[in-house]
């Protein structure tokens, strides 16, 4: 994936701005082109959402599409196009747009379109393919004027999406019902990622005319039946979706139908349409982010600044308090810990709740397990359920891990991912969903360090370990922690490979065992540096800068160049920072600045090198000989 940052200046006038950009297009290898144009009129509020200004980036991207679009093949590059409402949330328009203090950040989805029988357009998005705006240095330039300000950089993976318009043909032809007949093996493995829901619910909605009194009795009928999962997508298809999604084995973007949160549970279903054949692939994934295992639900509250007594939210009815087992001690531990951690983000970076927008939050305590939404004995946990249900989970507890409540930096892991979900929108699998998971061990253990005044610990989870001494990740020594980790990025690679498909049987390809990498490297720099310096670098990167598909290389990179742009650092510092992201095996390359006016590209050593030994074997009757006479 390809990565983008732009830099632009900027001169001020009385009612709008006049912005000279310097576009600066970073490549995997260190590799830059810079871009020169003026773009007028920037304009972003914190309750104001401005369409016109939305509008002039993407017209700046457009125009400069050639040259942003690195990876062009063949073919014209296709007009960008973005998604008319991001995630499909109609309450945040066309970008989801943040403003803080005097900074913003807007994010762009990139998507193609066909039009259906109707004459309706369909918009199908591209997982991962997106762009995100840095804006800084905006000023109340009078009262009752909205604040204005200059792009400083965007972080971008927009692709050339003309290669995938044929595509879009496959999408008009197939359509899930291609699954009426199953065979027994697609069964098996649709019922597998369905065994922790509740058997009889799930009997109830797919055979409503009959009564299964055994377990036993209705996975036989289901197993039997050809269209059981059919059945399955029929009863969910109010969550249908199309895109394209990144397929890790061959390379490319794929079309998929995707069923989100089947039967209100955290999984997704994937049906995969592959190009090259008529075949449809399922996949499964979970949407959930937790600590180390998997929790559902139990008893639930709205937290407010005031004492309630049994509290319930709407999203899912508790029994325990019907019961009687609920323990107020246990909500009025919940109520005051989420209450500091609402605080001491709202104090520390000026962050109104999990959203910014300072809504209320939903958690959930003296969780035992839900026979709708998970098994029984996964309570020894504590996570994040985000949207559509934007809850907190709180486990009971178990024989190895318990205490949740009292553990500030679980606690802060949790709201941590909550944050992300609301901002980045990390992805759940892969580099992406153990960046996510290193971030929030980062920010959890500094909310615990500042909240207890003990300071950075280097540890996450140590009062959730119940039988030893030692805590769930110990950032700089990952093989002590309570599972073992990563010190380095060959491990990774040796463990998962470039073609690990995320699951929830490997962890979504090694979330919680890959993220030992990125910690250590974190780590090393807050021993260095300090957290009370890093953790705004940390704070401003992930709500800022980073997006959905974001990896490791990209965030370091990120860091790196945040660190050069704050005031709190000097360059040996910075450099520093890079050092510790080279050691785990996360390498930055510094980019040599070219202007693209004359269309010349500089070449690193490593490239040089191949295209010398292409021209080498083709000779001078080569089409790229131009190419070969740069690397002379």
């Amino acid at each position: 994936m390809k990565r983008f940052v732009f830099v632009i200046g900027v001169l001020f006038f009385f009612n709008i701005i006049l912005v000279n950009a310097e576009v600066i297009v970073i490549k995997s290898q260190g590799q830059s082109i810079k871009i020169d144009e003026k773009l007028s009129g920037l304009r972003f509020g914190e309750d104001k959402y401005d369409g016109e200004s939305v509008g002039k980036i993407i017209s700046f991207l457009n125009k400069h599409k050639d040259s942003i679009i690195v990876s062009k093949g063949k073919g014209e590059v296709e007009k960008l196009y973005f998604r008319p409402v991001f995630d499909g949330n109609p309450e945040s328009g066309q970008a989801r747009i943040f403003v803080q203090n005097d900074t913003a950040s807007v994010r762009l989805q990139q998507v193609v379109y066909f039009k259906d029988n109707n004459g309706k357009r369909v918009n199908i998005p591209f997982e991962g393919a997106e762009i995100n705006v840095y804006i800084k240095g905006l000023k109340n330039i009078r009262e009752g004027v909205v604040n204005k300000g200059f792009i400083s950089e965007a972080n971008s993976s927009l692709i050339n999406s003309s290669f995938h318009l044929s595509k879009v043909e496959l999408l008009k032809g197939e359509r899930p019902e291609k699954y009426k007949k199953t065979d027994l093996e697609t069964r098996l493995f649709v019922l597998e990622s369905l065994k922790d829901l509740d058997w009889r619910n799930l009997a109830r909605v797919l055979y409503p005319e009959e009564l299964f009194f055994l377990k036993s009795t209705f996975i036989n009928k289901f197993l039997s039946d050809k269209e059981s999962v059919y059945k399955v997508i029929k009863s969910n298809k109010e969550s249908l979706e199309l895109l394209f999604t990144f397929d890790n084995e061959i390379k490319e973007y794929i079309p998929v139908f995707r069923l989100k949160n089947v039967f209100k549970s955290f999984l997704n279903i994937d049906l995969k349409v592959f190009p090259n054949n008529s075949d449809i692939v399922l996949q499964t994934r979970s949407t959930k982010h937790h600590i180390g295992v998997n929790i559902y639900t139990g008893s639930t509250f709205n937290l407010q600044k005031k004492k309630r007594r049994s509290g319930e939210s709407t999203i899912w009815k508790d029994k325990e308090v019907e019961s009687g087992l609920f323990r107020q001690e246990d909500y009025d531990l919940a109520l005051i810990n989420l209450s500091k951690v609402v605080e001491y983000f709202k104090d520390t970076f000026s962050w109104n709740s999990y959203d910014n927008k300072g809504n209320d939050l939903n958690a959930t305590v003296r969780f035992k397990g839900s026979r709708l939404f998970g098994s029984a004995g996964l309570r020894q946990n504590a996570a994040w359920a985000g949207p559509p249900y934007n809850q907190f989970l709180f486990g009971r507890g178990g024989d190895t891990l318990g205490d949740f409540l009292n553990a500030f930096d679980v606690i802060g892991h949790e709201y941590c991912h909550a944050i992300i979900s609301f901002t980045a929108g990390l992805e759940g699998g892969g580099e992406s969903g153990a960046l996510n998971e290193h971030i929030c061990d980062i920010l959890g253990v500094g909310f615990e360090g500042d909240i207890n005044g003990k300071g950075f610990d280097f540890k996450i989870g140590e009062k959730v370990v119940l039988e030893k001494d030692q805590g769930l990740r110990d950032f700089l020594n990952p093989k002590r922690s309570f599972s073992e980790q990563p010190e380095h990025m060959d491990e990774v690679n040796a463990k998962f490979g470039q073609f690990c498909v995320p699951s929830e049987r490997n962890d979504e390809c090694g979330v919680h065992f890959s993220n030992g990498v990125m910690n250590k490297a974190v780590g090393q720099s807050v021993k260095a540096l300090g957290w009370p310096r890093m953790k705004d670098l940390v704070f401003e990167v992930t709500t800022k800068k980073l997006r959905s598909s974001s990896k490791f290389p990209e965030y370091a990179a990120l860091m790196v160049r945040t660190c050069q742009e704050m005031a709190a650092f000097n360059d040996l510092e910075c450099q520093l920072i890079e050092e510790n992201f080279n050691k785990v095996g996360i390498n930055i390359g510094v980019a040599p600045v070219v202007n693209s006016e004359s269309s010349e590209i500089d070449f690193d050593a490593q490239l040089c090198e191949v295209v010398r030994s292409t021209c080498d074997i083709l000779g001078d009757n080569s089409s790229i000989v131009d190419l070969c006479k740069k690397c002379q």
